[in-house]
């Protein structure tokens, strides 16, 4: 007797030479099953890219220098925006030295070679 839902999609007989792949679907508790002789290939039946010797050594190198090439990377980052920081200013801001003094800005000139001169006191 055959099962409510019950798909056979194939079937098999000792008679003939070798096994045909037999697939059942049914659904049991609300949920779709599926049988099969034929085991099911998924994706990890594949061999992953990042799998093997070839990789194994990257690894390592990874594992143990990853530390402190983020450290040199950081130290390097660090160096370029503290050169780069005044970059371009033209007004240079004193901060004041007390809850009632006001803040001193100091305006830079462009000289003559394209870079800018020392500050000149704009207000006090």
């Amino acid at each position: 007797e055959q099962q409510p839902g019950l798909k056979e999609t194939a079937s098999s007989s000792a008679t003939e030479g070798p096994e045909q792949p037999v697939t059942r679907e049914f659904s049991a508790l609300g949920s779709k099953v599926v049988e099969s002789n034929v085991p099911f290939k998924g994706p990890e039946d594949e061999p992953d890219f990042w799998e093997g010797n070839r990789f194994e050594s990257f690894g390592k190198a990874l594992e143990r220098y990853f530390l402190p090439g983020l450290l040199v990377l950081g130290l390097i980052c660090g160096a370029i925006a503290a050169k780069t920081y005044n970059e371009g200013a033209t007004a240079f801001v004193k901060t004041p030295t007390g809850p009632d003094a006001e803040p001193t800005i100091f305006i830079a000139t462009p000289d003559a070679e394209g870079g800018l001169s020392a500050p000149t006191l704009l207000s006090e």
